[in-house]
This record gives C-alpha cells, structure tokens and sequence, in this order.
C-alpha cells in the first residue's frame, strides 16, 4: 500500500516560483522538520502514523521503519491508549483538531515520556486527509508540578478534619452547605457563596451562602442571574480560571450588593470542573490579608473534594436507582415469560370456540336464522385473539402490527369493559363523533391506552367517586399549535380526552407521570409503568398526549393522533364461500384431541379428507404405511415425543416434495433458516379461523 508523505513546502501556501524553486524550498522544509527540537508527526484518518521527525525518532528510540505504518495507539501507555480511544481519536475526526491533549509515550526501552498533543486537520498534496502535529515533552512541568502537589499536603490534611463520610446520610443542600462554611474558616474569610452553572454557561443559580451572609442578606438563596449581567464576582466563569480581587471597592466592573449584603473588601473565587465541563463556582470574601495563589489552591481543593463527594454519592444514588430499575426489568421479564405460557394455554382454549363458532355461524346464515348472538361471540372472541396476540408481544418484545383502525368501536368496547369494573359511584358519560377518520395504528395498543388511562382515573376517584369522560372529535393542529405538541406536524389529527373528577395533580407530579416506574400509589396498587406506557405507545405513532390537572379539580388526558387521508374500509366477517376450498387429504396432528376435531370439521367444510392423530409418532406410523395416501401434513408445533417440526423432517426423508403446515399456540424461537432447512415453508398462529386454515393450505398444497 503507498503511504502519503505529508509535506507542507512554502510553495504549497504560493502559487509562485519555478519547480527548482520549490525542490529548494522542500528541501530546506525537511530539514527544518527533521531538525526542530519538537517531536512532529501525522497520522492518517485511520489514525496511523504516516510521518514523523527525526525529534521523535529520537525521544523515543526508534527508527521509521518501526514506526511508519502502525497505529498511534501501539506508542501510547495502556491509561493514555484509552484515552485516545475514547476521546482523542474521535475529537479529531468529529472538531478537526486537538489541542493540547495530555498523553504518555512509551519509548521502546520502556520508559514513559509525557507530551502535551496538539493537532489539526490537512491534507496532503495528493489531497489526502491527514492529521499534522506536535508533541511538547512536559515531563519537567510534571515534575515541578509533583513539587507543588507535595507542597500541598498540608492542605489535603485539613480536609481530612471534615470527614465527609460523616455526610453520608445527608441532603446535597446539607453537605454544600458545610462544606462551604469549612471553606470559609480555612481561607480565614468573612463570608461565602456556592453558584451553580447551567451547561451553556448562560446563567447562574444561586445555591447557598454561608451563615454570616445569608443571615443579613435579603436575596432569595434561588436567585438566577444572567451571565452578563453579573458582576466581577463571576469573572471566573468567564474565564475559566480562578480569580482574586484584593481591591474590590474601587474595581471599575464593580457592581452593587443585594440588600443586607455584607460589604466587599476583597474577594477571590474558582470553577469547580466536572471533568472538563465547569458545574459550579465557589467564593469566599474578606480576608483581612489580601489573597494570594496559596489561597487559590487551597480552596480549589477543597471545592473539588467538594464535588468529588457529591458526584460520587450521585453515582451511588443513581446505581441504587438502576438497580431498582434492573430489579423490575426482571419482574417484566418474568411477567413476560408467566404471560407467554398463559397465552399458548389461553389460545389452544380459545381455537375450538373461534372455528366452532365461525361454523355455526355459516350454518345459520345458510339456513337463515337469527345470528347477532353468534356474531357477537365471533367479535368478541377475535378481540380476545388480539388480546393474546398482545400478550405474546409483550412477552417477547415484537412489533406490533399497523393498519388502518376507526377507534370509535374500540372506546365503546372499553367502556363496556370498565363499566363492569368501576364502582357505581362513578358515572361513565361518552361523546364520540362517528364521522372521525381512521388512524394508523394496532388495534391492541388503542385498546390499550383507553384502558390504561380511565384505570388511572378510577384509581384518582375510588375513595369518593366522581366523573369519568370520554370525548372523540377531530381536530386541526396548526403551526402556533406545535409549540404545545412538538412531536406533531400539521393537519387533521383525533382527540381523545378522558376526563376524571378525582383528585388531581401537583404541577411536580405532572412533570414526572410518564416517567417509568413513577407511581403515587401505594406499592401493591400499581407499578408506575401505565402512564409510562401509554406515552410510548402514542409517541410510536407519531402522536402526543398531555395532561391538565389541579389538586382538587381532577385531570384530563388529551390524546392526539394524526388521521389517515385515506384508508381501506373495514372488512365484515367473511362468507365461507368466499374462501378457497379443495379436496385434497390433510393428515392433522395435535396433541390436543379438541383441536384435532375441529380441524378435521373445519377441512370438511372446505371440502378437503382428513385423517387425524393425536399422537406425532402415530401420526408418523400412518404416513410410513402409506406416504402418497396425503397430499399435505397438518401438524402442531410443541407436542410430546416428536415435534412438527421434527415430524415434518420424518416425513420429508420419506417423501421430499410433501407440504407442511406449520401451527402454533405461542411463539416459539423456531428460526426461519430451521424452518428452512427442514422444507417447511407455510406456518400459521393458534387460535385456527378458518380463513387463515384454507388460505394456509392452498399456500402450501398450490406452491411449485
């Protein structure tokens, strides 16, 4: 592979000059490269090391043909490779440059050396992206500064007199506030202050002052103040740097004090630095000697030991939080896994009272006698499909299937359902405009939102009863709208409102009603996850919900979703007519023997022979005794013995071109290359509907 040679001639930066000129000019630019007391290197975008000075060769014992070609990381120490990792490397690419970036070299004997990088990115004069820099050894600067970390012992011992273990127990407020006033005693000042600083360093919260001012002054301790509007006393913030004003009053920045504040004599405060991103400044006023770097240092210290303890005793809050969160996760898991069984039970339950019921059904449309009774059980039973089917989601993490829904049947369902859950004290009106548009959606998770929501409201008016209402209209959401909903665009959208008399909300609690796991019931009541819920469901869709509430004046959810412009009708229950028949033999297994006779009427409807076990092995013997007497196998997944699929695979090293007709009650990790391998191309979900039994197997008896 040709290496780029990085070389920034003068003749690169002026078009002038004849081709000697610039050989000439190369070749004193190499040597000023290779000659220069400062190690110099490029890297490529890949961040390998495609040149370097002679400097460097030297500092680090090595030779170009160690060098050139491999990866900057092989140089660096174990603590200096990560960093480059994690920030260096990444900062190149993403900014363009570094700038003086602290790293350890590691020389070929071993030895570390310490350099300041800096770098930027160029290109070649072939046009290729590259990274020139240099490195400044700073192992003197180190060393000085090891000098001064000694010097400043006696500092580190005083702080050990605040034993900040002894804090453990305490508020954040609690702890800033003692420390503050240890920093105050130990600078031998009258008064101090801690401000915090929001991240675009804008603005400044007044967090606390110390005890003798805070005692005179009359300023609230939550006062904001604009950046530019502060005085010199966040000169600090401006800079970045610790600063001291020994002549306060007659400083010409100077600003007035809030009133009862103590007067300023002299002032000194510092930055408190989250690792690179300042948090905080603290200050101390009125020393009665003026002050001096030692100052600067001893209360850097002690404000940084400050955070230190209040970052770590955040990440130990914060971990207990995430261990909580782990500990429901796992909950949810086990819920999933308890819920999986209880759907593949509820479905092989639920598959004889769908087909028996789609066949009487057709019978009585045939003989035409009353059907609203049958009908409504179908309907009913197919959104008990659906249930499971969300359940088995659920429970597995799937996705949900999307289409077209015209929610007003889905809130009249739901209403049917809380009125025989909700107390009578609690009146249920509804006001659905019909004429509403469909939305794109799963009928499963609309469901799910209705009942969710007027379950938090029974829960808000179950102690005294109340009001719950329901409303569906259409809205327009407009461009002065969005500021309101910004997750939405322009144009026609449904509004859902379901309105309780309860309690109500305190603004707080509102702030935080979506979060998930946050929950104002008591711990056996709710987990905290419906609101939670709910908001994501709607976000999915490219919806929004808000809440309005008053402590006292009950709540009201405002649900919008975006209409569909056009949309396929509903889709009735289908004639048995309209379904493909044939007349093919089907050998059925299930080790369900209900299951098993209701396919087996099922085929015969459709006009199809079938001949039925209960049993895979013996579902094996038939199809050995006579392998051409079936046209297709019909076959459970999960079953003792022999599974489908391992039956299917039997039956296939006995006759290869057989069609297979997969079933199952649950959702099983069958993967397709399985499904593949063994020759089975066509499965289909319990509870069986006739519909999706003859369009299976034509599927599979039609297939080339």
């Amino acid at each position: 592979m040709k290496r780029a040679r990085v070389e920034i001639s003068p003749n690169r930066l002026d078009g002038s000059g004849g081709k000697g000129r610039a050989q000439d000019d190369g070749a004193v630019f190499e040597t000023l490269y290779n000659k220069t007391p400062v190690m110099m290197q490029a890297l490529d975008v890949q961040g390998n090391i495609i040149s370097v000075n002679d400097y460097w060769l030297v500092n680090l014992n090595l030779s170009r043909a160690e060098v050139l070609g491999r990866p900057l990381l092989d140089f660096l120490s174990p603590e200096s490779r990560i960093h480059a990792v994690k920030e260096v490397l990444p900062a190149l690419q993403t900014e363009g440059f570094v700038s003086d970036v602290e790293l350890e070299f590691q020389s070929k004997r071993g030895s570390l050396l310490e350099v300041s990088f800096s770098a930027v990115k160029d290109k070649t004069r072939e046009g290729v992206e590259c990274f020139p820099g240099f490195l400044t050894d700073i192992s003197r600067r180190r060393a000085s500064e090891k000098k001064l970390e000694l010097d400043e012992a006696r500092l580190e011992a005083l702080l050990s007199l605040s034993d900040l273990k002894t804090l453990e127990n305490s508020s954040e407020q609690e702890i800033i506030q003692k420390i503050l006033e240890d920093a105050v005693l130990l600078t031998e000042s009258e008064g101090g202050y801690f401000h915090f600083v929001n991240q675009d360093q804008v603005n400044i919260e007044l967090f606390t002052w110390s005890k003798a001012v805070r005692d005179q002054c009359k300023a609230p301790r939550d006062s904001k103040y604009a950046l530019h509007e502060a005085g010199i006393w966040a000169d600090c913030i401006r800079t970045g740097a610790p600063q001291i004003h020994n002549d306060y009053p007659g400083h010409p920045l100077k600003k007035g004090y809030p009133e009862g504040h103590i007067p300023i004599r002299r002032h000194m405060s510092v930055p408190i630095f989250d690792r690179a991103a300042m948090i905080a400044i603290v200050g101390v006023a009125n020393k009665e000697e003026p002050y001096d770097e030692s100052d600067v240092r001893q209360l850097t210290l002690f404000a940084q030991a400050l955070w230190n303890h209040i970052r770590d005793k955040r990440g130990r809050e914060e971990t207990k939080a995430l261990e909580l969160r782990l500990r429901q996760s796992q909950k949810m898991e086990a819920m999933g896994a308890l819920a999986g069984g209880i759907a593949h039970d509820f479905n092989n339950i639920l598959a004889p009272i769908i087909g028996y019921t789609e066949m009487e059904l057709d019978e009585a449309i045939s003989e035409q006698r009353p059907h609203d009774g049958l009908e409504a059980i179908l309907k009913a039973s197919y959104r008990a499909r659906d249930l499971v089917k969300q359940i088995l989601t659920f429970s597995r993490g799937a996705e949900h299937e999307m289409g077209p829904v015209r929610i007003q049947s889905i809130i009249k369902e739901s209403i049917k359902l809380i009125r025989s859950s909700f107390p009578s004290t609690i009146n249920i009106s509804q006001m659905i405009d019909e004429k509403c548009g469909p939305v794109l959606a799963d009928p499963t998770q609309i469901h799910q939102i209705i009942m969710n929501l007027c379950t938090n409201s029974l829960h808000a008016m179950q102690d005294r009863g109340g009001s719950l209402d329901i409303s569906l209209r259409e809205m327009e959401v407009h461009s002065p709208d969005l500021s309101l909903f910004p997750n939405l665009m322009e144009g026609t959208h449904l509004r859902l409102a379901i309105s309780d008399t309860g309690r109500g909300m305190e603004r707080e609690t509102m702030e935080r009603i979506f979060e998930p796991y946050f929950t104002t019931k008591a711990k056996e009541e709710g987990t905290g996850l419906g609101l939670s819920v709910v908001h994501g469901i709607v976000t999915s869709i490219n919806g929004a919900v808000k809440v309005y509430s008053e402590p006292g004046k009950g709540s009201s959810f405002h649900v919008l979703l975006p209409v569909m412009q056009s949309a396929e009708p509903e889709v009735d229950l289908e004639p048995l007519d309209a379904i493909p028949h044939g007349n093919e033999s089907i050998l059925v297994v299930d080790d369900e023997e209900m299951m098993v006779t209701m396919v087996e009427s099922m085929l015969e409807r459709l006009g199809y022979t079938a001949e039925c076990a209960t049993r895979s092995t013996d579902a094996l013997a038939l199809f050995k005794a006579d392998p051409n007497a079936y046209d297709a196998l019909f076959t459970d997944l999960t079953m003792p013995g022999l599974t489908g699929v391992q039956l299917a695979q039997k039956c296939k090293e006995i006759r290869p071109d057989l069609p297979v007709v997969l079933c199952t009650g649950f959702s099983e990790r069958t993967t397709g290359h399985i499904l593949d391998s063994v020759g089975i191309k066509v499965t289909m979900n319990k509870p069986i509907v006739i519909r999706d039994l003859a369009l299976a197997l034509r599927e599979a008896l039609d297939r080339p």
